[in-house]
């Protein structure tokens, strides 16, 4: 269940503040694979114009596409959510809908909801017509001809195939199967093969969001509407068809009566490489998210932030110190209370003039100052156990005198890693690197705080 963010989002990502060796082994130990993400698209409907995308229509009964569908997938989430850790997202849930789904023709901003969500799949609900033809019949997928992500098509493949084996269940025939069409104009991936031709599917592989397009039935035929769409019960079946057929790739079971689910804190921490630093740091109230569900690991952090993150662990309260010496960090601010609890114990300095620059973003090189200075508060000593010059960091001599000792003695002790063979003195840190550094530097004190005292001499002993 893997999904890298999309690349259209606008977080920017930083550099990392672990060396990638050490980086790369973190990503798959932490990842959360208990969970699945789907969004489900109903197709038409909520164009941005009070919801005048019906879709297709049947002549002789009327039914509407956009109304269909929606049933279905409303359906379809409450039978997916009977699973275990199962959470569904959806582009619309009325006839109206969202930014994501107006209109029709910006289908990427369908994509694009599905990716910041974090899904793991995005399903697309629609109806088939054909005019007036009464002879066409049955449903297929609309899947990726694995032209850009051979990956994503394997997944859409396998969720496809099994939820036309649940459709034909139903009597549906499914024998057009797994359509793969290629662009029509030529259009192309970024890697210079054929693109596909429908947007969500094209959208999807090139954000790593596996998506389909599934064309249950007919509208347009009367026998078919009668047969499968002509009640909410059927509707429902169908639904449950394709929850079947999502359940049997990944494995899915039923939740016991009573059985409550408890997602991860933050969605978009699901499968990042500091997932249990991040979910240590909020459940010990250390850090909040920047929304409901929201943490946004990849952004960068400020002095201030930093400094509030640090004064939480060291259980400060917001309302324990209320003036500062800075004239940059005025009274009343989320961070004051925090920024004068440091300044008075030592633990940061300003810049001269009276300013503190809270809003800048933190270096590593101040961090590793600010940690050891926090470590020297709790009546540590931080002094590096060897010579400076011995240290095997290539930029030794970019690093700020005044910081020189604290960043040796953090990169001995495991607090901060480098880059390599680099330590990066001035490169900016991330929100997720700062609950990784928080939680070692929690370790680290109780470790130091569990060693017992050093015996006293004999001969100065009673």
């Amino acid at each position: 269940m893997k999904r890298i963010l999309s690349i259209f989002l606008s977080l920017v990502l930083t550099a990392a503040l672990l060396c990638p060796a050490a980086a790369a082994a973190n990503e798959t130990d932490d990842n959360d694979t208990g969970w699945l993400y789907i969004t489900l698209d109903p197709g038409h409907g909520g164009d941005g114009a009070g919801g005048n995308d019906s879709g297709a229509i049947s002549n002789t009964y009327g039914y509407h596409e956009a109304d269909l569908v929606l049933k279905i997938g409303l359906y379809l989430k409450e039978e997916l959510e009977t699973y275990r850790n199962v959470h569904v997202d959806m582009t619309r849930s009325d006839r109206y809908g969202t930014s994501a789904t107006a209109p029709l023709s910006k289908v990427e901003n369908r994509v694009l909801y599905a990716a910041e969500q974090c899904s793991d799949l995005l399903v697309s609900l629609h109806l088939n017509s054909a005019g007036s033809n009464q002879s066409v019949h049955g449903g297929l997928i609309l899947a990726s001809n694995g032209n850009y992500d051979p990956d994503c098509a394997k997944v859409i493949d396998a969720v496809g195939t099994n939820i036309l084996a649940q459709l034909s269940r139903l009597g549906i025939d499914t024998s057009r199967g797994l359509v793969k069409e290629g662009s029509h104009d030529g259009t192309r991936y970024p890697n210079g093969k054929l693109a596909d031709y429908y947007g969500i599917v094209r959208y999807g592989v090139e954000n790593n969001v596996p998506s389909m397009i599934v064309e249950h039935c007919f509208i347009s035929s009367n026998s078919e509407c009668e047969q499968f769409l002509s009640s909410d019960a059927k509707l429902r079946a169908i639904a449950q068809a394709d929850a079947r057929g999502i359940a049997a790739y990944y494995g899915l079971q039923k939740k016991a009566p009573g059985e409550v689910d408890v997602e991860p804190t933050f969605y978009d921490c699901r499968h990042h490489w500091a997932k249990t630093s991040i979910e240590a740091a909020a459940s010990a109230g250390w850090v909040n998210g920047v929304s409901a569900g929201e943490f946004q690991p990849n952004g960068t952090l400020t002095r201030a932030a930093f400094v509030t993150m640090l004064g939480r662990m060291a259980g400060v309260k917001d309302t324990d110190y209320t003036t500062s010496v800075f004239r940059d960090v005025p009274d009343g601010e989320w961070y004051t209370s925090f920024v004068a609890w440091a300044t008075e114990n030592g633990i940061v300095d300003g810049y001269g003039d009276g300013i503190f620059l809270p809003q800048n973003n933190i270096t590593r090189q101040e961090m590793a100052k600010i940690m050891a200075k926090y470590l020297n508060w709790k009546g540590l000593d931080t002094t590096p156990s060897s010579e400076i010059s011995s240290y095997p960091i290539n930029d030794l001599n970019t690093i700020g005198g005044w910081a020189i000792e604290p960043v040796c003695f953090c990169y001995e002790q495991g607090l901060l890693n480098g880059r390599g063979s680099n330590f990066a003195p001035q490169a900016n840190a991330t929100r997720a690197e700062a609950c990784v550094v928080l939680c070692r530097l929690q370790k680290y004190v109780d470790a130091q705080s569990a060693q017992p005292a050093a015996a006293e001499p004999a001969a100065l002993a009673g």
